[in-house]
C-alpha cells in the first residue's frame, strides 16, 4: 500500500509540473492605450501616451473641448548622435474624420538645424489644438512622423481626438 501511495504522488508531482506552467498571455494589439498607432523603424519606443497641457493623462475617450491642447510624448530610444546631438523632423496632419483637411506642417523642426542634444530627443512631445469646430464631426486623427535626418530611423503614428 505504501508503494502504490508514493507512485500515486510522483506521478501527481510530474503530472502536475506540466499544469504550472504559466500560459502566455497574446500581446494586445495596441500597447500604448488612447488608441494611439505607431509604427517604427530602428528606434524603439518604450512608451506612447496622451497629455493636456496642464500635465493630466487624458483619458481613454480622449474627448477634448475646442482649443484644448494635447500632447503626444514619445519615450524613445535609437536617434543617431553626432557630438552629442540628434538631427530630427517632426510632422503632423489633423484631418476630420471625413477627410476635411484641418493642420499640416510638414517639417515642425525645419527652423532648428542644429539640432538637439541626444539627452532631450529621447523624449518627444508633439501638440495638437482642434481650435474652432464649425460643425459636428465624429473625431479628428491627428497623424505624425518623427524621423532621424542622419539615419533611417523613424516612427509614424496616430490618434484620434473627440472634441465635446
Amino acid at each position: 500500500m505504501k508503494e502504490y501511495l508514493f507512485l500515486l504522488a510522483v506521478l501527481c508531482i510530474f503530472s502536475c509540473k506540466g499544469k504550472n506552467k504559466k500560459i502566455e498571455q497574446p500581446k494586445p494589439d495596441n500597447p500604448y492605450g488612447n488608441g494611439i498607432s505607431l509604427k517604427s523603424n530602428g528606434i524603439q519606443v518604450k512608451k506612447a501616451y496622451l497629455r493636456f497641457v496642464d500635465g493630466t493623462i487624458v483619458s481613454e475617450g480622449n474627448k477634448v473641448a475646442p482649443g484644448q491642447a494635447v500632447d503626444i510624448w514619445l519615450v524613445v530610444d535609437g536617434w543617431k548622435q553626432e557630438n552629442g546631438k540628434s538631427y530630427l523632423g517632426v510632422s503632423e496632419k489633423i484631418e476630420s474624420n471625413d477627410k476635411q483637411h484641418i493642420f499640416e506642417e510638414p517639417d515642425m523642426l525645419a527652423t532648428h538645424p542644429e539640432g538637439a542634444s541626444a539627452k532631450d530627443a529621447k523624449l518627444i512631445n508633439i501638440r495638437a489644438v482642434i481650435n474652432t469646430v464649425d460643425k459636428h464631426y465624429d473625431y479628428f486623427i491627428v497623424s505624425f512622423r518623427v524621423w532621424d535626418k542622419k539615419a533611417n530611423g523613424e516612427i509614424t503614428g496616430s490618434y484620434k481626438l473627440y472634441v465635446e
